[in-house]
């Protein structure tokens, strides 16, 4: 048999706005947690019901209490998109600098998923721009990595650091670069993001975009003064990387911006040792 506490979580979820105040006047707590320790406050943030969060937080809601895994309402609305909740939670104080058990922030979450409006009202707020979750995130890396662009521009426009590296070296443009996102590193490089940067496994941007295959971002990279002989741990250069994935275009681009094709990786192996016969037609033909 459900409690009254209970009920009220499920009259929550029912958006019976009602039975809610009905059931507080028997006795029922606001702010019990039940399921990952939510509230109801925290479930209807969560799914999104405008209605039963303006009803909840008049009534009195704990507006920064914490679920089991540490987030609090705004966290869970600004990770769903649901702006006109954020802002009501706002508007009842809720603070924009609560992490949670990752050390998130609901601008973390905001930005990992490019919620431009989320992330602009907790700008707003005061929400720090370059904290750092527990595995070294900053937002803008967050944003960076999956290539949300407006949000990348409206958090280094208010003053986000462009090389803050994540726990393993990975900065902002080694993300983007990696993950095919060129608008968003050619903002970063125009921005100031250092270019020959490696993160901890030895990988520059250049080579993390030559070994996906992204040539617009090699080429952007080049242009911005990449080291195109950079090796990685294993002594692989972008051209090596080039070859071992057979992409035909980009070993082009390399030999015409100047590529030294006499490195060797720490196998020993040269471009021409590893390239496949497309490969060395093209590495005997002049380039013009």
């Amino acid at each position: 048999m459900s409690t009254l506490d209970e009920v009220l979580i499920q009259a929550s979820f029912l958006r019976d706005v009602e039975s809610i105040q009905e059931l507080l006047a028997q006795g029922a707590k606001l702010d019990f947690s039940h399921v990952l320790g939510r509230t109801s406050l925290h479930w209807v943030s969560f799914i999104g019901y405008d209605r039963v969060v303006s009803k909840l937080l008049a009534l009195g809601a704990s507006v920064d209490v914490t679920d089991s895994l540490g987030d609090t309402p705004l966290h869970l609305a600004s990770a769903r998109d649901h702006i006109e909740i954020v802002k009501m939670l706002l508007n009842h104080g809720a603070k924009v600098d609560i992490a949670n058990k990752d050390g998130k922030f609901p601008l973390h979450k905001a930005s990992e998923k490019g919620y431009l409006g989320i992330v602009k009202l907790l700008l707003a707020h005061q929400a720090a721009v370059d904290i750092a979750d527990n595995f070294g995130q900053t937002p803008l890396l967050l944003g960076s990595e999956n290539g949300h662009l407006s949000c990348i521009k409206v958090l280094l426009a208010h003053g986000a650091t462009v090389d803050i590296p994540d726990t393993h070296g990975r900065t902002p443009l080694l993300l983007a670069s990696m993950n095919g996102h060129a608008n968003a590193v050619r903002v970063l490089l125009n921005y100031g993001a250092s270019v020959n940067v490696a993160d901890n496994y030895g990988r520059a941007s250049i080579l993390l975009a030559s070994e996906e295959g992204h040539v617009d971002i090699v080429q952007e990279l080049l242009n911005h003064g990449a080291s195109i002989d950079v090796q990685n741990l294993d002594g692989d250069t972008s051209i090596i990387l080039a070859a071992k994935t057979r992409n035909l275009k980009l070993v082009k681009t390399l030999v015409k911006a100047g590529a030294n094709l006499s490195v060797a990786n720490k196998e020993g192996k040269t471009v021409r040792d590893i390239a496949n016969i497309s490969v060395r037609i093209l590495l005997k033909t002049p380039q013009n």
